[in-house]
């Protein structure tokens, strides 16, 4: 009788670690399989069924920057997947990469002063805005291609003389004033 309490007792103790949760998840190709019983955890983790482990060194391929030509006909504050224009990666790196001043990229990222639509005009979008009630005085443009290359910067404010400062690949470049208000305006 001892003999068939004892197996009895074994048989429920294995069934019950067999009843506990168990839990499965696929990671990095790597399905990690968790059991838990009231004393320990044992973690097994081993290839997914259906995937190929990548070596340690592998780093995934880029994922394409979505194309700026959403923001074509909105205005500079409207936002696009939950981003203005100037929140955008390629216009921020435009912006920081431009060789412009400080404070000139301070302006330039700031979209709070009044500002035209965004237009797609010589296959660039292109963002007009000025400092409120200095519209005259303070301008800038931002120019760029659709998938995020090619930017060109102008940035005009009286204090620095009447001539617009651009600037094209990270440095200044020596361009003729669009007229009397600075940076060109785009075509409406």
């Amino acid at each position: 009788m001892a003999r068939s309490t004892l197996a009895v007792a074994t048989l429920s103790l294995i069934l019950l670690a067999g009843c506990a949760p168990q839990t499965a998840t696929v990671t990095n190709n790597v399905t990690v399989e968790t059991t838990t019983t009231n004393t320990d955890t044992d973690i097994v983790a081993a290839p997914a069924d259906n995937a190929t482990a990548m070596p340690d060194n592998t780093v995934a391929p880029p994922v394409a920057a979505p194309s700026l030509a959403a923001y074509a006909g909105k205005s500079p504050y409207d936002k696009v997947a939950g981003k203005t224009f100037t929140e955008t990666d390629p216009v921020k790196a435009a912006i920081a990469g431009s060789g412009a001043s400080a404070e000139a990229r301070k302006w330039l990222a700031n979209t709070n002063g009044p500002a035209s639509p965004i237009v797609l005009q010589n296959g660039k979008l292109v963002m007009n805005e000025c400092q409120e009630h200095n519209c005259g005085d303070h301008n800038w443009t931002i120019a760029i291609a659709p998938d995020g290359t090619d930017p060109e910067i102008c940035y005009h404010d009286m204090k620095l003389g009447p001539k617009p400062q651009w600037f094209v690949g990270g440095k200044a470049v020596d361009r003729p004033a669009a007229g009397d208000e600075g940076c060109i305006q785009s075509e409406h």
